[in-house]
């Protein structure tokens, strides 16, 4: 596997796909380090959601480090998070976790989590 570099040019809303795309590089027998850069406009959606990942608890997709050795079974069963509908197909759930995150990045609430209110 030769690429090595991963450039995305908006961060993913879900970090669990985005730490499903850094595990990509790795899945496919990759040897060297992977450099990941993530492009974001300054005062957007994208800049909320960072700081939205910045309040997060010590879990930073930047922070990330994956072991060469990783099989594909190994990356499917760590980025989980998908529930069964009744038809038998896979779909996200959306939590309140999500919830509150779609709040704030829609600027509906403040980084404390309190609701925004116009005209104060």
């Amino acid at each position: 596997v030769r690429a090595c570099k991963i450039f995305l040019l908006e961060p993913f809303v879900r970090q669990e796909e985005e730490q499903q795309a850094y595990a990509r590089c790795h899945r496919y027998g990759q040897k060297k380090d992977v450099e990941v850069k993530c492009y974001f406009s300054p005062v957007t959606v994208e800049s909320r959601l960072l700081e939205w990942r910045r309040q997060a608890p010590a879990q930073n997709t930047a922070d990330m480090t994956f072991s060469t050795g990783a099989s594909e079974d190994d990356d499917d069963s760590a980025f989980g998070g998908e529930q069964e509908s009744s038809e038998g197909s896979k779909e996200p759930g959306e939590t309140s976790e999500d919830m509150r995150r779609s709040m704030f990045l829609l600027g509906l609430t403040e980084e404390s989590g309190n609701t925004t209110r116009d005209g104060d």
